[in-house]
């Protein structure tokens, strides 16, 4: 039953957006999102918040290249160290980005981004009383971040999504990001 009504959902997104055009080549955004997300586990907690501007210019009806920047603050606890250890990160980075949009109705669709994050973080250690501060580290990361939006008017829009799919080339892992959450506010122009 659930199989049959996952494609009864997708049949019928698929044919409503047949003839939904949300843009239109040449198309140009700019706008930004905020991103909350949280990792907790039985060692180690940690919460990441950030912003993210962004513009985008479509080069056809579904498709769009753009840049990004970030600018995020990591923070983790270790559970049961003696003597008790915090981390704290900040980050930036700029991110060449492609995005591929699915108009599913007349002002709203399914947005997906792929993103090539080019970061730069400064972190430092607290161990009980004393304060260790990192050196300055830069990764590379690719990041898929899907994603609904909703027009409200003819230029405005907003887009909601949760979850991140990542690989960070620098240490080689994989990553899902189940607990990332961000709202975006953009314009179109």
């Amino acid at each position: 039953m659930k199989k049959f009504l996952l494609s009864a959902a997708m049949l019928m997104a698929v044919v409503l957006g047949v003839n939904a055009q949300n843009f239109e080549k040449g198309d140009m955004t700019l706008g930004g999102m905020v991103d909350l997300g949280a990792s907790l586990n039985k060692n180690n907690n940690s919460f990441t918040y950030g912003l993210r501007p962004e513009f985008n210019y479509y080069i056809s009806e579904h498709f769009a290249v753009g840049v990004c920047g970030e600018i995020y603050r990591t923070g983790s606890k270790a559970k049961d160290s003696d003597p008790k250890v915090k981390n704290r990160e900040l980050s930036f980075a700029i991110c060449p980005q492609v995005c591929y949009e699915l108009a599913l109705g007349e002002r709203w669709g399914w947005s997906n981004t792929l993103s090539l994050n080019v970061e730069w973080n400064k972190g430092k250690s607290i161990v009980g009383n004393d304060v260790h501060k990192g050196d300055l580290t830069n990764a590379v990361s690719l990041y898929y971040y899907p994603g609904v939006y909703c027009f409200m008017n003819d230029n405005w829009f907003f887009d909601l999504g949760a979850g991140v799919l990542g690989y960070d080339f620098n240490a080689d892992t994989f990553n899902i990001g189940v607990y990332d959450v961000y709202i975006g506010l953009h314009y179109r122009f």
